[in-house]
């Protein structure tokens, strides 16, 4: 009996894969669109000789970020001083760490805790410009960033550049 049947069973089988992919395919564009967080820096000036006060801003995306970490490249004409946590990563339980590696400072941003850093100031880096610095305009970039959810998973982060410009 199933002899019978068979030329319609293929036929049947590929309309109800049809409607399953394309079941699948609107329930995909109605899902919310995601957005990566982002680390920033300020521009800021300073003379030669002086120290500046480099905020770092972290604005939240679709999924929560716990703990961060970056390597900020130094142009030769500045040193790091100090590191300070800011209101957003405080606010989220969170300590700020620096340490320089070679010409870059490593920052981890990270507390004991599971909650989500909100978008604001995560961190002030002090930092001082060369007494021989000419004047113009250092720029800053970042590398090694790693983000980690509450699950601990890896979460993508992008960063815009930031500058310190010598007077």
């Amino acid at each position: 009996d199933i002899k019978k049947y068979s030329f319609f069973i293929a036929p049947v089988l590929l309309i109800g894969i049809l409607i399953v992919v394309l079941n699948l395919t609107s329930q995909k564009s109605q899902l919310p669109s995601t957005s990566e967080p982002t680390i920033s820096f300020g521009s800021v000036s300073g003379n030669p000789g002086s120290s500046v006060d480099l905020p770092i801003t972290f604005t939240a995306g679709t999924t929560g970020v716990t703990a961060l970490q970056f390597d900020l490249t130094l142009p030769a004409d500045l040193t790091y001083a100090s590191i300070s946590t800011g209101s957003a990563a405080s606010a989220a339980g969170k300590a700020t760490q620096a340490n320089m590696i070679d010409k870059s400072l490593r920052v981890i941003i990270s507390g004991l805790n599971q909650t989500a850093i909100s978008s604001g100031h995560i961190a002030v880096v002090k930092l001082n410009i060369a007494s021989n610095a000419s004047a113009g305009t250092l720029n800053l970039a970042l590398s090694g960033i790693v983000a980690s959810s509450p699950e601990a998973a890896a979460v993508n982060t992008s960063w815009s550049k930031g500058e310190i410009k010598v007077q």
